[in-house]
């Protein structure tokens, strides 16, 4: 698979995850917005696993970690969006991933990383860290780490389970189901009334969120069976830069010359791992 597809892929699905974490953002009900996306989830991973085996089994502590960690950051991202202001706590969120991942990875999945990607994985994480600097208060800051740390779990541990699991399809469809389940329940059972009348006139919305949400996501850990899961994850998180512009543009929240700087930082860590 040649490399620059895998860059071009990543970049499309880092792009589709700002987009609908931007529809969250500006819901009205962010939870209903949600609890609709993994509504999609299941539906995706419901219709595929009658047609697949089941993952392998070295690959299920991997899956259930990965599900398990979702959860953790549906928590975290709701409440960040609730507290803070899209434009700071998604570059935040984004940007506080890869150096853990990279970190995990080194030290338990035995894949060292070269210099350049280093060097790539430093530029772009400072580029979105400076792209998150200028926000008021601690509240948002620390529920933006807090959703960094659960994208930096569940996707060390999804790069490491799909390695393992024979057959690519079986695991993502799994993992969707088991990451979406419990939202779902929730949302038709306890709050039911609350959902039902968010999604009846949002629905077109809702379902492109959560499309947007299974496809982008599908894409990044395919990307993973065929490069360095540091690597595809920093170059996910590039989706920050999409979020200031999202948040700047759209949501009308502003976007300076620190972020303007912070944004060439990001495409140069771009061109450093492409190279």
């Amino acid at each position: 698979m040649s490399e620059p597809l895998i860059i071009a892929l990543v970049l499309c699905s880092a792009l589709v995850h700002a987009i609908w974490n931007a529809q969250v953002k500006g819901s009205s009900d962010r939870f209903a917005t949600l609890v609709a996306i993994r509504c999609a989830g299941t539906i995706f991973g419901l219709a595929v696993l009658p047609f697949v085996p089941l993952p392998a089994s070295a690959s299920w502590p991997f899956l259930l970690g990965a599900a398990a960690c979702h959860y953790v950051y549906y928590a975290f991202v709701l409440n960040a969006y609730r507290v803070g202001e899209f434009s700071q706590v998604y570059p935040i969120a984004r940007g506080s991933a890869p150096l853990l991942v990279a970190l995990l990875t080194l030290i338990f999945a035995n894949e060292p990383l070269s210099p350049s990607t280093l060097i790539a994985i430093g530029l772009m994480s400072a580029g979105i860290a400076l792209l998150a600097s200028g926000g008021r208060g601690i509240e948002p800051v620390l529920y933006a780490i807090g959703t960094g740390v659960t994208i930096a779990a569940y996707s060390y541990l999804s790069g490491r389970g799909i390695r393992l699991a024979g057959n690519n399809l079986s695991y993502m469809a799994s993992l969707e189901v088991l990451a979406s389940v419990g939202m779902v329940v929730l949302g038709f059972t306890a709050m039911r009334k609350r959902v039902l009348v968010y999604l009846v006139p949002q629905w077109l919305t809702a379902i492109t969120a959560g499309v947007l949400s299974v496809g982008g996501y599908m894409i990044a850990l395919w990307a993973m069976t065929h490069a360095s899961i540091a690597g595809v994850v920093a170059l996910r998180e590039t989706s920050a830069l999409f979020g200031a512009l999202i948040g700047a543009y759209v949501m009308k929240e502003g976007f300076g010359a620190r972020r303007i700087a912070a944004a060439v930082l990001v495409v140069l860590g771009i061109v450093v791992y492409a190279l």
